[in-house]
């Protein structure tokens, strides 16, 4: 039989120990410093690209034009990021339907 005096874990009123109130759950710095890193490296994409407003001449598949080149970086960062963005993506499908299917492939224990 349990002890009266100790709640039960499934005791709505049942209060965590004394000594872990007050204190927030620790953090992950790990997600800290990948956000820390990207807005680094954003900032400093797009400082380059403002600082550099030269027209240049762009050939595109079926026409020249001429653009300045922060523009011409702006949308070279932009596809370069939905590509990377669209890569990732379909990795990360790939495994999970590997995944998927080796689960399918496992005998099941009785």
């Amino acid at each position: 039989m349990s002890d009266p005096s100790v709640p039960s874990p499934k005791d709505p009123t049942a209060r965590p120990d004394a000594a872990s109130y007050g204190r927030p759950e620790p953090a992950d710095w790990r997600k800290y410093a990948r956000v820390s890193l990207w807005v680094v490296v954003a900032v400093v994409a797009l400082i380059f690209v403002f600082g550099n407003s030269d027209s240049v001449e762009v050939n595109f598949v079926l026409r020249t034009a001429t653009v300045p080149l922060y523009v011409a970086l702006l949308i070279s960062l932009v596809l370069g990021a939905l590509i990377g963005i669209g890569g990732t993506w379909i990795l990360g499908r790939r495994k999970a339907k590997k995944a998927k299917a080796a689960l399918k492939e496992q005998p099941k224990k009785k």
